[in-house]
C-alpha cells in the first residue's frame, strides 16, 4: 500500500507482520538538503526555481517512490495516475522541462501517449523517458520510435536519474 505519510514508501507484510518501507532519500534530504548539489554531482537549478517533471504512472506506489527520488535531486514534481490526466496538464497549458512516463497504463498507454505528445507543438521536442518492467528489445525499439528519448526499467532508480543527467546535460550544451 502506497505511503500517505512523508518518509514512507508505502506498508508490506513482511514475516506475517505489517511493516512500513521508510524512503531513505527522503530523511537524507531532510538531514542535509540536497545532498547531491552540496558534493556537486548535480545542480538542476534555474536561477533558485526548481525545474519541472511531469511524473506519469497508474501505480500510486510507483509515483511514491519515484517522486521523492526527482525531488532530491532537485526537480519539482507533478505526479499524475494517467495519460489522459497528463495531456490535460498539457490542453492546460502546463510546461515541464522532463517528462517520465510508464508505458503499461490502462486506457492510453505510454506508447500511445508519446505518439499523442510528439504529434503536438507544445510538448513535441520536450525530453521523454519511459519506464517499464519489459524491458525486451522488442519495446525499447518501439519507443524510441515513437519519441522517447531513453527507456529505463522501472526497477533501475540510478539508471533514471543517470538518463535524466544525461539528457538534461545535452539539452543544456
Amino acid at each position: 500500500m502506497p505511503g500517505k505519510r512523508n518518509g514512507t514508501l508505502g506498508s508490506a507484510v513482511i514475516n506475517g507482520r505489517a511493516t512500513d518501507v521508510l524512503d531513505s532519500h527522503f530523511y537524507i534530504n531532510q538531514a542535509t538538503g540536497n545532498w547531491l548539489d552540496a558534493n556537486g554531482n548535480s545542480d538542476t537549478s534555474h536561477d533558485g526555481e526548481k525545474p519541472k517533471t511531469l511524473l506519469v504512472d497508474d501505480s500510486a506506489f510507483f509515483r511514491s517512490l519515484i517522486s521523492p527520488l526527482l525531488s532530491v535531486e532537485g526537480w519539482e514534481v507533478t505526479a499524475v495516475s494517467s495519460a489522459k490526466d497528463a495531456l490535460a496538464l498539457r490542453d492546460s497549458g502546463a510546461t515541464f522541462e522532463l517528462i517520465i512516463s510508464d508505458i503499461d497504463m490502462p486506457e492510453i498507454d505510454g506508447f500511445d501517449f508519446a505518439a499523442n505528445i510528439r504529434s503536438d507543438d507544445r510538448w513535441s521536442n520536450t525530453p521523454l523517458i519511459a519506464l517499464s518492467a519489459r524491458t525486451s528489445e522488442k519495446n525499447i525499439d518501439r519507443a524510441h520510435q515513437l519519441g522517447f528519448t531513453d527507456y529505463v526499467a522501472k526497477r533501475d532508480r540510478e539508471g533514471l536519474i543517470r538518463s535524466i543527467r544525461s539528457i538534461i546535460g545535452k539539452a543544456a550544451a
